[in-house]
């Protein structure tokens, strides 16, 4: 009797280490694979938050004109704009603008001569948008740009035209997308700017 006894016992507490030890076991599996999944969840929101379509705004003024010439291209006339205080966009925060672009005036048969009456076409367009810390987005414009009279109160000329997002540096690198702009000059050397579109930013 006492054996039998002894030998449940011993069945019993030989059950009892090989359950702890399944349970161990599927704990550790757990933990390795939380440990395996975790960059992998990383990764997934890094993806969503940055290498998808993401709105784009930007607000700011340039300053310039015509400079020279443009050799070669059909545009004639190189046009040099430069922001004279920073602008402020989505993504960017506070930022400065270069560009350089090249025009081709043609004026309207009934106002020969009339510069404010002309339709101005640009392309050939080398420019990017500078955040505070150097950052830099690139862009290019879609086929040709028009730049056409206005009715806008204060202004002369406006375009709506579509520009292109082709890469930048920093945080910028690879980054693709397009604005539309919103843009009105005065006939003189200021153009104010509300460019509105979609930024896909790949890093």
């Amino acid at each position: 009797m006492k054996n039998t006894k002894a030998a449940l016992f011993a069945f019993f507490a030989l059950l009892s280490v090989l359950a702890f030890l399944a349970c161990e076991r599927e704990l550790l599996q757990d933990d390795s694979n939380h440990l395996t999944t975790l960059p992998k969840e990383k990764d997934a929101i890094s993806k969503k938050n940055y290498d998808v379509m993401q709105p784009i705004k930007a607000t700011f003024s340039t300053f310039g004109g015509i400079v020279g010439t443009c050799g070669d291209s059909d545009f004639p006339f190189l046009n040099v704009q430069d922001t004279d205080e920073p602008g402020i966009a989505s993504h960017l925060g506070r930022f400065t603008s270069h560009m350089e672009f090249c025009v081709l005036p043609v004026f309207d048969e009934n106002y020969p001569g009339d510069i404010t009456k002309a339709t101005i076409y640009y392309g050939d367009i080398s420019g990017s948008l500078v955040a505070a810390n150097g950052d830099e987005i690139f862009l290019d414009i879609e086929g040709t740009g028009v730049i056409t009279p206005t009715t806008r109160p204060g202004y002369v000329f406006e375009f709506k035209d579509k520009i292109l997002i082709v890469g930048g540096t920093g945080r910028f690198q690879g980054a693709s997308g397009y604005m539309w702009t919103d843009s009105y000059n005065d006939g003189m050397d200021r153009t104010d700017h509300v460019w509105t579109g979609m930024i896909k930013i790949s890093n």
